[in-house]
């Protein structure tokens, strides 16, 4: 279950077609991972931590859909809250 404070706090946005597409057979079958893709990748060299975070905000910035949280509210719809990149910096960290 999600705090109440936190989801307050969230900006609503309204979901795309395919947001609740997905939403909607992710209720059908739950834990279908057919949209997941799992990655990983091997890098050499050194590492700059603060690019690597700046480039994943600004991609989490210019991108909605990774931030949007999707819920269902009393009536059983999907709605959308959309996480400020704020938040996500402090997860990073």
């Amino acid at each position: 279950m999600h705090s109440t404070n936190l989801l307050e706090n969230l900006e609503k946005c309204v979901l795309s077609y395919g947001q609740k597409r997905i939403w909607a057979l992710d209720k059908l079958e739950a834990n279908r991972s057919a949209y997941v893709i799992p990655a990983a990748f091997s890098l050499t060299g050194c590492l700059d931590a603060a690019a690597l975070e700046k480039a994943i905000c600004q991609l989490l910035e210019r991108h909605e859909s990774l931030r949007t949280l999707i819920i269902e509210d009393a009536f059983g719809d999907a709605i959308g809250l959309l996480k400020p990149v704020k938040l996500l910096d402090q997860v990073l960290q």
